[in-house]
């Protein structure tokens, strides 16, 4: 197999992962493994074999190595978090995504946050999120972050209004 051909199958098969297409990813990516055994390879073939064959343990074990083997890739976070999401593991999807965009910007990793729909973490994060503390703290939090929902004491009325 030459290179091109070899390029061109793993540029291929990372499209179709991209698009959710992992079963067409999966048998693409298993070819390219004889040949080629990059991380980005490896983070791929974790990806589509978690969701094509339901083995998270085994896929994270390996985007764990990659992510140790090369560590500056937010696509090995990506593909870990996604693993995550697949299985359920929102709390885990989340920190991976959130450790991926701390290595590198990728536009994945901000859509798999925004379609999660990112929250911030608790004011007191060593008490639960539904805790009153928490509550109070974050709604001011939230307030003051905004100025236009703060109310001003004693605000001097606009005179052009009146």
């Amino acid at each position: 197999m030459t290179t091109n051909e070899l390029t061109d199958m793993l540029v291929e098969a990372i499209q179709a992962a991209e698009n959710g297409e992992t079963a067409v990813a999966l048998p693409i990516l298993e070819k390219t493994m004889r040949h080629d055994t990059s991380p980005v390879v490896c983070s791929y073939l974790a990806y589509c074999s978690a969701v094509e064959n339901g083995d998270m343990v085994n896929a994270v074990m390996l985007c764990r190595q990659m992510i140790e083997s090369d560590p500056k890739n937010p696509v090995h976070f990506l593909n870990l978090g996604r693993i995550y999401r697949h299985h359920g593991r929102r709390a885990a999807a989340l920190k991976a995504f959130r450790d991926g965009l701390r290595v590198g910007e990728h536009d994945g990793l901000q859509a798999s946050l925004e379609q999660m729909g990112l929250r911030k973490t608790p004011v007191c994060p060593w008490w639960p999120r539904d805790h009153v503390v928490n509550k109070h703290l974050g709604k001011l939090r939230a307030r003051f972050r905004n100025p236009a929902t703060v109310p001003v004491a004693n605000a001097v009325p606009d005179l052009e209004k009146i």
